[in-house]
């Protein structure tokens, strides 16, 4: 086998007649083994991509699901004492008093000083 000339300059491959066998040039230029090495760079990128994506996706759920709190309900009652209207809001889940408005504690201290003052007037006389 005679191999005339290595071409380091060219990235193509060609056949040359050298008596009776053929020979074959094969050039390797920087940028072929360059390429070789992006490609196994870009697999890992890609790779690094998916997880950074699916990171980011659980992330942005857990966001979402700290944005929608608890699933509540409101109850609506009137306050014995001051026959106010009361507000309670609750987890619906675990039925957990998260908030009253106005709050029945105030409204009992309101129903106590009505009942010391003689306010109220049940029936008339």
């Amino acid at each position: 086998m005679n191999i005339s000339s290595v071409n380091t300059t060219t990235g193509y491959t060609s056949e040359k007649a050298a008596g009776s066998e053929s020979v074959k040039e094969v050039t390797v230029t920087p940028e072929a083994s360059k390429s070789n090495d992006n490609i196994a760079g870009n697999e890992a990128g890609i790779a690094a991509a998916q997880v950074q994506q699916e990171t980011y996706s659980k992330n942005i759920e857990r966001v979402i699901e700290s944005m929608k709190g608890p699933v509540t309900m409101v109850e609506r009652s009137v306050h014995e004492g001051t026959n106010h209207i009361m507000y309670k809001i609750r987890n619906k889940e675990t039925g957990e008093l998260i908030k009253e408005i106005p709050e029945e504690k105030l409204l009992d201290m309101a129903a106590k000083l009505i009942e010391q003052n003689g306010i109220v007037i049940d029936e008339k006389i």
